[in-house]
């Protein structure tokens, strides 16, 4: 018997509790209290009338004799038939993660041979070969294991039934990425799913891991998920798609990140997501580095539209708070402020700013009576000015933070136009000399 095997299933017993069932004789039982725990006299010890002696070889003993044990009790309970295995657990009262953990494993090592002959005498791409990884998730060999994985995976449920889970935890993700389905049905949404991301990954993959990604590439990638959407009509109800969509979509998950800050009620969060989701079937978010001059011209003018709209459902308050918690640069400042333990209202500040300065370099800007240099130097100060006062609001550390997310583009933006652009090309016999010169500083 596996030495590691053998520590699993004594670490099993005694977390069961199961231990007196299994390893003391037939005919002998083990004292037990009104409440059915062993008596205190057996607590100290896994075989249950064993109490470990305090001297170290003798708790080397103990645990020497422990083994043995666990081994005899392996031995009346184990089977290379692992259905008769589980129901041997079963009745010797190991609760359903035990048995899992247990069948898991076996089940684990007897698909080994079949990894190793899809891996074969594939040689090892080197780690720092361009590509290498991307590579091997889109190779043939990872495609095979991935479906020899979900084989591993489906054998398991046959076996455990409703016991596979794999615990409580990732119950309760089921229920959070696809609300109240019947098992059956989250088994077919998974299939699904695990068949389109093997699609997913060799197109990924193919494209050097997304680096050398093509604007068919991604029209590829936006039919998977359109072609997965269907399918998953073919075995969810409307309203049970309604809610996967709800939770799973990338819609979904775009916009719970984009509401972080702005704490919808769950009528709000619903109105806001149908009308967004509207928009992104018109301009899927995964072509839009791929549009065409007059495609981004129609976007922008859909992008207004939906601002009207939710802010007609919202209405005017509301909205104003939902216009400033989805601003990049508020949740930015958010971060930042809490992150630094700054008052929160730090952050609305930092928004009111950029408010602020956004309509002043507009201004500026605009202003025709401004001659170049005059403009320059406007466009200077209101640089030096916006950086004090965001300094106050965040700290420098923080100022300089902000300045590096997306929601500091606009800062960044006004120190590049505040500065003074190089002079005009030197003419004449000194040309190539004060060239010289510049090119060196």
């Amino acid at each position: 018997m596996n030495r590691a095997l053998v520590i699993l299933v004594g670490l099993s017993l005694a977390a069961a509790l199961a231990i007196a069932v299994i390893v003391v004789a037939p005919g002998k039982g083990v004292p037990r209290s009104a409440g059915g725990m062993p008596a205190a006299a057996n607590r100290g010890s896994a075989a249950g009338g064993m109490t470990a002696p305090a001297g170290g070889a003798d708790a080397a003993a103990v645990s020497a004799g422990t083994e043995v044990r666990v081994a005899d009790a392996w031995r009346r309970l184990q089977s290379d038939d692992l259905k008769t295995l589980v129901a041997n657990l079963r009745a010797a009262g190991f609760p359903p993660e035990v048995i899992r953990a247990v069948v898991a494993a076996m089940l684990h090592e007897q698909f080994a041979a079949r990894r190793r002959q899809i891996m074969g005498d594939e040689p090892e791409v080197p780690y720092w070969r361009p590509g290498s990884m991307a590579s091997f998730y889109a190779s043939p060999q990872m495609s095979a294991l991935r479906q020899l994985a979900r084989e591993e995976q489906e054998t398991l449920k046959q076996l455990l039934g409703p016991d596979s889970a794999t615990s409580e935890l990732s119950r309760l993700y089921q229920k959070r990425m696809y609300g109240e389905l019947a098992a059956d049905k989250i088994d077919a949404v998974q299939r699904i799913q695990q068949d389109y991301n093997d699609l997913r990954a060799q197109i990924i993959g193919e494209a050097g891991g997304g680096a050398a990604m093509l604007p068919w590439d991604r029209e590829k990638l936006a039919l998977l998920d359109k072609e997965q959407h269907d399918d998953l009509a073919t075995v969810l109800s409307a309203d049970e798609l309604r809610q996967y969509d709800l939770r799973s979509s990338n819609t979904a998950q775009r916009l719970r990140n984009q509401l972080t800050y702005f704490n919808p009620t769950e009528q709000e969060f619903l109105a806001i997501y149908d009308l967004q989701s509207q928009f992104d079937e018109t301009h899927n978010p995964m072509l839009m580095g791929f549009s065409s001059p007059e495609q981004l011209r129609q976007r922008q003018a859909d992008q207004q539209q939906l601002q009207n709209q939710i802010k007609g459902l919202l209405g005017d308050q509301r909205y104003q708070e939902y216009r400033q918690t989805t601003d990049n640069g508020f949740m930015a400042a958010s971060r930042i402020a809490s992150t630094l333990q700054l008052p929160p209202q730090n952050a609305s500040a930092t928004w009111t700013l950029e408010q602020s300065m956004q309509q002043q370099i507009s201004a500026i800007r605009a202003d025709r009576g401004l001659v170049p240099e005059q403009r320059q130097q406007a466009l200077q100060n209101l640089t030096s000015q916006a950086n004090q006062q965001l300094a106050a609001l965040l700290t420098p550390a923080g100022a300089d933070a902000y300045k590096q997310t997306a929601g500091g583009t606009w800062l960044r933006s006004l120190e590049s136009s505040g500065r003074r652009p190089p002079g005009p090309p030197a003419t004449g016999a000194t040309t190539g000399t004060q060239s010289g010169t510049a090119a060196g500083h």
